[in-house]
């Protein structure tokens, strides 16, 4: 997969991701296309970082993002740079690297 953009820590430009769970209460398949992708690094490869909520699929300029900040079961259609701007904020209002 081609990483774009990184907003928190830093990644190789191309990275392999492990998915397909099939949980009752946690799926994470993949199709083709742009995501907003939350993941933990394993040795050699990425997978979901929070189960089917870690990949939110990109449709154009906008992704369905959480409601809001204390409403984290209901989501809206959001543009896809106000999300962006409110995970910069919640990673500590700036992009760092990780420490580990």
């Amino acid at each position: 997969m081609q990483v774009r953009e990184n907003l928190k820590g830093q990644s190789a430009e191309e990275v392999t991701i492990i998915g397909s769970g099939d949980f009752k209460c946690a799926k994470t398949k993949y199709g083709y296309g742009d995501y907003v992708l939350f993941l933990r690094k394993g040795e050699g490869f990425y997978k979901s970082a929070n189960w089917q909520q870690g990949a939110i699929k990109i449709d154009g300029q906008s992704i369905i993002w959480f409601e809001s900040e204390n409403e984290r079961f209901n989501k809206i259609e959001t543009s896809l740079q106000e999300a962006k701007n409110q995970i910069i904020e919640l990673i500590g209002g700036s992009r760092f690297e990780e420490t580990n």
